[in-house]
């Protein structure tokens, strides 16, 4: 049993999600090449491509594009992998209860380094629409003339973001999270809106190290956010940045799914 959030006033909550490893339990970007025939002899480009200093989304782009010339290839075998992606039950009814049951007071938005068709069809093949979340931001994707998928970086490199904390050069989620708190009618100003931030990675510290005292952090035990809090904690030096949030970690998407739904009844 888990303890409701001791939560006094009538602030708006939003509880923001990363995506891979977080509201599913794998990573999607690599699931066609670990599972599609023609896409296994491209997974070890994954590393080769890494050492070459290419990004993330730089890899999903050339990989992707590759992965739709080789022999067997077609757009009905990659959705039915997609489609294969399973979200724990227990996770996606409490989605549906904290968005139907809790007003506007409190908002759902993903933040992921995956793409548009990914996160789509995942959440619709798991009976989530996408009116499940009121924005979702992530790296865009079309279907090409030929059925390949092609990923654009969220963070277009001819308008870099500002963000000191090295974060990767397509997407900083500190600022993710301030525009989603514009867009969505929310006060930016520290402590005006309760944030609760939902991930695993390592690109979800930056928007860790941005929250106020009065948020929450829920990160994914034995994960990489994990360890980068526990780092950024001891850190002796007198110029680290600390998380002043609430951190408390979960292990499987049902054990989220639990705490998420102790989220106070009344805001």
């Amino acid at each position: 049993m888990y303890c409701a959030m001791q939560i006094t006033d009538n602030r708006p909550i939003l509880v923001a999600c990363d995506f891979d490893h977080t509201l599913i339990d794998t990573n999607s970007d690599l699931v066609l090449f670990e599972k599609l025939p023609c896409g296994q002899p491209l997974r070890q480009r994954f590393t080769t491509l890494r050492q070459k200093g290419l990004g993330w989304t730089q890899i999903m782009q050339t990989q992707l594009a590759d992965l739709s010339k080789q022999e067997g290839y077609n757009k009905a075998d990659v959705l039915a992998h997609i489609h294969d992606i399973k979200m724990d039950q227990r996770l996606v009814s409490t989605l549906e209860e904290l968005r139907f049951s809790r007003g506007t007071s409190l908002k759902l938005i993903i933040l992921s380094d995956a793409n548009t068709i990914f996160i789509d069809e995942i959440l619709k093949v798991n009976g989530l629409s996408r009116g499940i979340f009121d924005k979702i931001y992530t790296n865009a994707a079309t279907w090409t003339t030929e059925d390949a998928i092609d990923v654009e970086p969220y963070q277009p490199p001819s308008l870099p973001h500002d963000c000191l904390r090295k974060c990767p050069a397509n997407m900083c989620k500190s600022n993710i999270l301030r525009r989603a708190r514009q867009e969505l009618g929310l006060s930016d100003n520290a402590g005006d809106v309760r944030t609760i931030y939902v991930g695993d990675g390592s690109n979800d510290l930056c928007p860790c190290l941005s929250l106020s005292p009065s948020d929450l952090v829920l990160a994914r035990s034995g994960f990489r956010l994990q360890k980068l809090i526990e780092e950024v904690q001891v850190d002796p030096k007198e110029d680290s940045e600390k998380i002043t949030a609430q951190i408390k970690t979960w292990t499987t998407q049902w054990e989220l799914g639990e705490m998420l739904l102790q989220l106070p009844t009344v805001l």
